[in-house]
């Protein structure tokens, strides 16, 4: 599911004066089936939106919620889950293993002007900043800095930091079979899809619906159109090798979360050799998933596009951030 869709179903609720009940995951252990960030959307007229794990942990919540919303009084609350029978912490219903801290805030009419703040954002593709407490409900446009992070002290107190607005985008060089393929993969698992080509005709003769965005450019001005972020991954699948050599030396010095080059081990090493020879310094070339993708024998452009995602994915949701900070 696309982040800006969730976005846009609390607004549409809120708009119609439909109170909401956010859930999110603000830390997560290895074994549990919600990870951290992961939102929910629980609405008063019964409709939902998003998930945080599923199963019966996530079934017992969304039922409190909907108790919770015949209440005058609504108040903010956070649930330290253990995934365990045998506990004397709160326990989900699931038995496995590992903590979960979910908080739920109750957003009103009132909050409609930060959720349409968000909307904004996610229009513009621009990240700013999310704030929420049990007192708090907060969207900065413009932040002077862009944290991650959840604060929890020792008698439950809480504030979630998290930057939002710029989506999960998968920037893919060339829009051939392989191309095409992998912006279906992608779109299907919620990423923005910004293809690139040289070849002026190349949608009418290969058309691709599953693109957000298409740009054709020469491959040496790729790099123009590429926003720095950890959210950011570059797959390089052009119709030939300068236009990868091209397309690479264009975003090597990019800072992103992902570069990846298709082509056989001899023609990635001539690529490399002749970028150094154009002054890029060789161990940049280090970052560089090449040849691309898991190596699972794939062959067609649709199995290909797995193997792709398949290494995306195992990067993306590689912990890089502790379970909780506990401290003000």
């Amino acid at each position: 599911m696309r982040e800006r869709d969730f976005w846009h179903f609390i607004q549409n609720k809120l708009s119609l004066g439909i109170d909401v009940a956010l859930l999110i995951v603000a830390a997560s252990s290895d074994a549990t089936p919600g990870r951290k960030g992961f939102k929910m959307a629980v609405a008063a007229d019964g409709s939902q939106s998003g998930t945080i794990g599923g199963g019966v942990m996530e079934f017992n919540l969304v039922k409190e919620v909907n108790r919770n919303f015949t209440k005058d009084n609504r108040i903010a609350e956070i649930h330290r889950l253990r995934h365990s029978r045998d506990t004397d912490e709160e326990k989900s219903g699931l038995i496995c293993g590992g903590r979960q801290t979910i908080i739920v805030k109750y957003l009103t009419n009132k909050d409609l002007s930060e959720i349409e703040k968000i909307g904004k954002n996610f229009s513009l593709n621009k990240n700013g900043m999310l704030k929420v407490s049990p007192e708090i409900f907060s969207y900065d446009e413009n932040p002077d800095k862009l944290e991650n992070k959840f604060i929890l002290s020792d008698n439950n107190v809480w504030e979630l930091r998290e930057p939002l607005g710029f989506e999960t985008t998968v920037y893919v060089v060339g829009s051939g079979h392989v191309g095409v393929a992998v912006c279906r993969q992608f779109s299907a698992l919620g990423f923005r899809t910004v293809v690139f080509d040289h070849r002026d005709y190349i949608f009418e003769k290969i058309p691709n619906p599953y693109a957000d965005e298409r740009i054709i450019t020469p491959y040496k001005n790729v790099g123009e159109f590429i926003t720095e972020s950890d959210k950011s991954y570059i797959v390089i699948v052009s119709p030939q090798h300068t236009g990868d050599k091209d397309a690479l030396g264009s975003v090597i010095n990019k800072s992103v979360k992902y570069i990846g080059m298709m082509g056989s081990k001899k023609k990635i090493d001539l690529i490399y050799e002749l970028l150094e020879k154009k002054g890029v310094n060789r161990d940049l070339f280090k970052k560089v998933h090449a040849p691309v993708g898991l190596k699972i024998s794939s062959e067609t452009p649709a199995e290909i596009a797995v193997s792709i995602a398949a290494e995306v994915i195992e990067i993306k949701n590689k912990k890089t951030t502790p379970l909780e900070v506990k401290s003000f």
